[in-house]
């Protein structure tokens, strides 16, 4: 049965991607920035259902994914896995000259993180975990006033001031299943390291680090 629309408490877990850019661009730039395969399943009207799949291949590193496009704007949701890797989202906005944001929210521990783009340029980046807290770029039009935007509600907010309706196109627009396939260490060990753990992954390791660091000599005696 078909969702009715994008209800953020449908999804505990879940990474969006939304860009300024029509559904054919937006999936060949996911394609040619990453160097991961997104396979096309054929469309899907059970997009709930689809995306909370588990990975039958034991590799731990294929997801299933909805794409598509409203009024010539591309969205791809996954229902856990950080398909919204901040340095993907600095890779495509570069490679499309437009806008891309992206989402990912870990309801178990209440992790968020925001990322968006122009073209060439970081616009926002935000980190809010239990490991600390980092912020970069000035507050987005729809970003709450006090905090960071932590929680799914506030990056719909984010999105319908850049123009974008998630919910519009999990509605009434066509949704694609893409089998998303994460690149393996051992064959794409470059692209591997360059797409996972780029500049702006480099820094969440190290606010994580820093506050491990910190809990470590909070405990010593």
């Amino acid at each position: 049965m078909a969702q009715p629309s994008f209800g953020w408490q449908d999804l505990e877990d879940f990474s969006l991607l939304a860009a300024d850019a029509p559904w054919s661009e937006f999936l060949l730039g996911l394609r040619e920035v990453s160097a991961e395969t997104f396979d096309l399943h054929g469309p899907v009207d059970d997009w709930l259902g689809f995306v909370r799949q588990w990975d039958r291949t034991g590799s731990g590193r294929t997801w299933y994914v909805v794409g598509g496009e409203h009024e010539g704007r591309s969205y791809a949701l996954v229902g856990i896995g950080a398909l919204a890797n901040p340095d993907r989202i600095t890779a495509l906005a570069s490679q499309t000259g437009g806008t891309v944001l992206g989402y990912n929210y870990l309801d178990m521990t209440a992790d968020a993180t925001l990322t968006a783009a122009r073209g060439a340029t970081l616009l926002r980046f935000t980190v809010e975990s239990n490991f600390g807290n980092h912020s970069e770029g000035e507050r987005l039009p729809g970003e709450p006033g006090d905090g960071l935007p932590h929680m799914p509600s506030d990056f719909a907010s984010i999105l319908r001031a850049h123009g974008f309706d998630a919910d519009a196109w999990l509605a009434r627009d066509q949704k694609w299943g893409l089998i998303w396939t994460m690149l393996d260490a051992k064959t794409n060990p470059e692209a591997h390291r360059r797409l996972y753990f780029g500049p702006l992954r480099m820094r969440i390791d190290h606010i994580e680090q820093a506050a491990l660091a910190d809990m470590m000599d909070e405990e010593e005696p």
